[in-house]
């Protein structure tokens, strides 16, 4: 791991995904189901603005569960980005874990962290 010093660096927000930018929709695996929530676009577009890393964290039981594939997951971001977009914000990266009901967040963001493996 490269030795990280605060020069040069850019600093981040990290934003959930579900009931912080869109509405939470139980087992949203869909696009159909994508609804950004009021306000959210313009809050992501000043953080743009102060020149912030935008990234959404989010646990995704549904893949767990079997309901949605990673690529659907991978599908409703890549929308969400689009809208985003269509607003004048972005989101620069997406960690997904797909965790089960019965697992915790903090278990588990260390490894999607280190892995890197669900980064879009």
């Amino acid at each position: 791991m490269a030795d990280m010093t605060l020069a040069g660096t850019k600093c981040a927000a990290f934003l959930d995904r579900d009931g912080t930018i869109v509405r939470q929709v139980e087992l949203m695996h869909e696009v159909s189901q994508l609804s950004l929530l009021p306000g959210a676009a313009a809050a992501i577009r000043l953080l743009n603005e102060k020149d912030l890393q935008v990234v959404v964290v989010t646990n995704q039981p549904v893949v767990a569960r079997g309901v949605a594939t990673e690529q659907e997951i991978r599908l409703v971001h890549e929308e969400l980005n689009w809208r985003l977009q269509a607003e004048g914000g972005h989101i620069d990266a997406f960690y997904f874990v797909r965790i089960t009901p019965m697992r915790r967040w903090n278990s588990t963001a260390q490894s999607v962290c280190a892995a890197n493996q669900n980064r879009e």
